[in-house]
Parts: C-alpha cells; sequence; structure tokens
C-alpha cells in the first residue's frame, strides 16, 4: 500500500514535471490520500491544472484546495474587463451557437447561468473562459435542458455498461447505474480519480440525460 510520505513523493515530481505548473510557489501534505495544498498560483488556469494533476497520482483519494491566486499582470483586469472577454470568447465558440448564456463576475469571481441542450456545451463554456486574467473562481449554473428523450431505461443502462466495459480505465463489474427520468445516478468503488471522471463523462454522452449523480467512491486497494 502506497505511504502518505510515498503518495508526497510522487506529487511533488509530478507537479515539477509539468511545465504550466511553478511547484516553486506550492507547499502539500497528504495524509490517507486526502491532499492538501497551499502556496500561490498565478492563474485560474492554474489553480485547476494544479488540481487535475495531483488528482491523476495514484493513491489521491480528494483535495484540499487552499492556493491563493496571485495575478503577475501589471493591470489587473476589472469584472467589466472580465465580462467583456468572457462575452466575447462564448459569442465565438461554434459549440455554443445559438445558446443564451449570460455572465457575471464580481471581484473576479464569474458566474455562468443559461440553458443548452447538451452537457458538453456547458463544460465547454466555463472551460473556454478559465484563460482569462483576472478571474479567480468560475461558479456554473448554467441548466442542461435536454430536447431528446433519454430512452427506456434498460437500453440505457446497457449502452452504458457496456462503453464501460469498452473503455481501459473502467472495471465495469463495480459500478451500478440506476436511471430515475432523465437523471443517471452511478454508485460502486473505482481506484482513481480519473476513472471516477471517466464513468461520469460516459453518463453525460447518453441524448437526453439532465443530471449525472456521481455517488461513485475513489478505494485504494492495499
Amino acid at each position: 500500500m502506497k505511504t502518505d510520505k510515498d503518495l508526497y513523493e510522487d506529487i511533488k515530481e509530478k507537479l515539477d514535471f509539468e511545465p504550466g505548473i511553478d511547484s516553486q510557489n506550492l507547499t502539500y501534505s497528504a495524509y490517507n490520500g486526502i491532499v492538501t495544498i497551499n502556496g500561490t498560483v498565478r492563474s485560474y488556469l492554474e489553480k485547476q491544472a494544479v488540481k487535475h494533476t495531483i488528482y491523476n497520482v495514484a493513491g489521491v483519494k480528494g483535495i484540499a484546495d487552499e492556493t491563493v491566486i496571485e495575478s503577475k499582470s501589471v493591470l489587473k483586469p476589472s469584472d467589466k474587463d472580465i465580462v467583456t472577454a468572457a462575452i466575447h470568447i462564448l459569442d465565438w465558440d461554434a459549440t455554443l451557437a445559438g445558446s443564451d448564456i449570460k455572465v457575471t463576475s464580481e471581484k473576479g469571481v464569474v458566474i455562468l447561468n443559461g440553458v443548452v441542450p447538451w452537457y458538453f456545451q456547458k463544460r465547454n463554456a466555463e472551460q473556454a473562459i478559465r484563460y482569462l486574467d483576472g478571474v479567480v473562481y468560475i461558479n456554473n449554473l448554467i441548466v442542461v435542458k435536454p430536447v431528446l428523450a433519454i430512452g427506456t431505461t434498460p437500453e440505457v443502462k446497457e449502452k452504458i455498461k457496456r462503453e464501460f466495459e469498452r473503455h481501459a480505465l473502467i472495471d465495469a463489474r463495480s459500478i451500478s447505474v440506476e436511471i430515475v427520468g432523465a437523471v443517471i445516478t452511478l454508485k460502486g468503488h473505482v481506484q482513481s480519480w480519473a476513472e471516477y471522471k471517466e464513468a461520469s463523462h460516459i453518463a453525460w454522452s447518453i441524448p437526453g440525460v439532465s443530471q449525472v449523480d456521481n455517488q461513485i467512491k475513489i478505494s485504494i486497494d492495499d
């Protein structure tokens, strides 16, 4: 079983390896698979990159992110600058054509509102603006309202299970699928954060899904 010291060393090597992360400004600790991160990052994008990198280290069960964003820009963007830039980017995103997404910002905290027919559009809207200087957090309140029916429950369950079985990262036997209306609930246990995220992605790929409730637990075998 990987010890907390082993996990710490793996995280250190992983963060030092990533060119988009300034690991010298970070401190971190590990306890029973839970990683606490402190220090400063240069942007919201780097903050997300740090968490994504750590989650991909085998043995990590969760993250307590206490990093602070300290922008290196000489001229700090105003909330008006952030909103203007965000709207411009969303207007030019071909995957969001025809969507009506509202953007607000308060002290760099950006809130997205609106309705889209697909989850990937909700995800793309957030990803498109996380590169903006001055953004310290994104609260994505966009609602997914499908235009298609999800289909019959047995048919959809079988489709998801088959996709799990085809995927190299996922042990389909360890995950159960429940469907009520347009809501899919996933339960069970997986070995990594990557497996957890991929299971959600597969469920969200089903036409007509309005919500995925991922209750899967990350458990590391001894």
